[in-house]
């Protein structure tokens, strides 16, 4: 379960994927799954055995998520260069402060840092 700052985001996140879809779907009833967490919080030492052994990273103060993508533009597949850049632009919309979906291969993350 994820604490409630990181169920914010998630929701919001999940409603700013929600509006994309209509918008490229022309579909005001389109449904979107729901979001698949693949990272919330980190502790430091899950932080660093997972690879990411910054101090700065913004899962060890519960700030970011990384979430599976999903077929934002209903062409009915998850295509990493079209899907990822929506996933990031949803993460925009719903606040996050930084968002990325390049160096990943099937999930964007996202964090609300400080802009």
């Amino acid at each position: 379960m994820l604490d409630a700052g990181l169920e914010g985001f998630r929701n919001d996140w999940a409603a700013q994927c929600k509006i994309i879809k209509i918008d490229k779907s022309g579909d005001p009833d389109a449904k979107i799954k729901p979001l698949h967490l693949t990272s919330g919080y980190r502790n430091p030492e899950h932080n660093d055995h997972v690879g990411s052994n910054s101090p700065r990273s913004k899962h060890q103060y519960g700030l970011a998520l990384d979430i599976q993508n999903i077929d934002l533009d209903g062409d009915g597949e998850v295509i990493r260069e079209k899907d990822g850049i929506l996933m990031k632009d949803a993460a925009e919309l719903a606040g996050a402060g930084y968002a990325d979906w390049e160096d990943y291969n099937t999930i964007t993350h996202a964090d609300w840092r400080t802009k």
